[in-house]
């Protein structure tokens, strides 16, 4: 008679045991069970009773000795399995409760619950890869980009493609091959010093790009995949430049139970394309066989390929132009910040503060804001509307900051007032017109480059002392 089912969810093994399985689950039989999944180098491991029922005590037992065994197994091996239980019924779960069972085992109330926690999120899609495409140029932004690529503008405190990378590790996937685009240089020193990630780089700047700036995404996955084979198995394919929350874990699910050639996601609010996409062999079979141009969508259906929309509920926002950076943030603020702002101390209600940054007294905020690592904002200052000040800058008293983001380094002079602007030292725009239409760039009176001097560090040092 079998232990147990033991179902796949990705990299992770469930354990379905039902109650004549638990009753023949001697510790011969255990072992077995652990040194398959050993040998196939599974993560994690849930066990579900839920199709149990009511368990004994000497079923307890047998749990608590499959435990140890997962336990002794990650002990000689720190990166090995990490174990829990779901579908306890009623009275299962307060006879754990009584021997203090539920401190040392965690549970969860149902399978999809644990799969979707986050220690197990992590584990779903381990050695999984991604490309993250990375655009040529990016005339929309403006002076925005004058001097860095657009994945490497700040983010809520870290850079665009870096927030992309965690979101993809969280579910596991480290692995990456990053075509860097314009200034690509400065991406390739700044992910050199990322650890915890598998990184390849590759510079294809002399393929075409759109008018505008864009990326020829077929152009640039047939080259990926007739110089690099980069599609010998699933691999994710994203924009290093756009913020997105969608659940990679179930894309890949349903990927693979649909047995597609090439997924796309598809939000369910809006039913638009968020750029997400997840590629198969059998599409680097196409990409290497054919001329490849045209609409991508279009281009995998005319030549046989299996393309799927993978719809659910979740937020995308590319950054393609000014007002589309502004509006990434205004609503990454309003409606996720547990995700990209955790590490932020919430000062108030609306009103995210970095660790090393300093407030003055009397700070006025009426919106919702941000202020990054290391600003030094002085007394008698107000923040109206989503106002983002970067890491470094400086704002100085009875300054106006409305429905702004202040690029970092950049010091604010006293009485100041910048009014729906994205700035820095020496260039201003209003991002409600910065789309790509002609504007005037100039530098904002009040605004230049940070100015530190040792009367400003002692006042905000006193502010600070007397806050606290």
């Amino acid at each position: 008679m079998n232990v147990a089912e033991i179902i796949y969810c990705g990299k992770i093994a469930v354990l379905d045991v039902r109650k004549a399985g638990l009753m023949h689950m001697g510790k011969p039989k255990l072992e077995t069970v652990i040194e398959r999944l050993r040998n196939q180098a599974v993560p994690g491991v849930i066990v579900d009773l839920s199709h149990m029922g009511t368990a004994s005590y000497s079923d307890l037992g047998r749990l608590v000795e499959l435990f140890s065994m997962l336990e002794r197994a990650r002990f000689r091996n720190p990166k090995g399995m990490i174990a829990a239980l779901c579908g306890v019924s009623g009275k299962s779960e307060k006879r754990l409760a009584c021997h203090w069972l539920l401190d040392l085992l965690p549970v969860f109330p149902t399978r999809t619950a644990a799969l979707r926690h986050e220690m197990f999120r992590a584990l779903k899609m381990v050695g999984a890869g991604a490309i993250l495409l990375c655009a040529p140029r990016a005339p929309r932004m403006g002076p925005l980009t004058s001097e860095m690529p657009v994945p490497m503008l700040d983010f809520l405190g870290k850079p665009i493609i870096t927030r992309v990378m965690d979101q993809l590790s969280s579910f596991g996937v480290t692995d990456f091959i990053v075509n860097t685009g314009y200034l690509g240089h400065q991406i390739r020193s700044h992910l050199r010093l990322q650890e915890g990630f598998s990184k390849f780089y590759v510079d294809d700047s002399s393929l075409p790009s759109g008018h505008d700036g864009s990326i020829d995404t077929i152009a640039r996955l047939s080259h990926l995949s007739r110089h690099h084979s980069v599609f010998e198995e699933d691999r994710f394919v994203l924009s290093g430049s756009a913020i997105t929350d969608v659940d990679l874990s179930e894309m890949m699910a349903f990927h693979k139970s649909v047995q597609a050639d090439v997924t796309l996601s598809v939000c369910g609010e809006t039913s638009a394309n968020t750029g997400v996409m997840i590629l198969g062999t059998a599409a680097q079979d196409i990409l290497n066989a054919t001329n490849c141009t045209g609409n991508m969508l279009e281009f995998f259906k005319k030549h046989g390929a299996r393309v799927h929309m993978f719809v659910s509920r979740h937020r995308w926002f590319p950054i393609r132009s000014g007002a589309e950076y502004f509006r990434a943030h205004q609503s990454v603020l309003q409606k996720m910040p547990d995700t990209f702002v955790v590490s932020s101390a919430q000062k108030e209600k609306n009103l995210w503060v970095e660790p090393s940054a300093h407030l003055g007294r009397r700070i006025s905020v009426n919106g919702c804001s941000y202020i990054g690592a290391g600003a030094r904002v002085s007394r008698d200052v107000m923040f109206k509307g989503n106002c983002f000040i970067g890491a470094n800058c400086r704002v100085l008293p009875k300054t106006l900051v409305s429905n702004s983001l202040i690029f970092p380094d950049t010091q604010v002079e006293k009485r100041t007032i910048v009014d729906h602007m994205i700035a820095g030292p020496h260039w201003a725009i209003n991002h409600n017109f910065a789309d790509g239409r002609a504007q005037n760039k100039s530098p904002l009176t009040g605004l230049g480059s940070v100015q530190m001097h040792d009367k400003d560090i002692a006042e905000i040092h006193e502010n600070t002392a007397k806050i606290a």
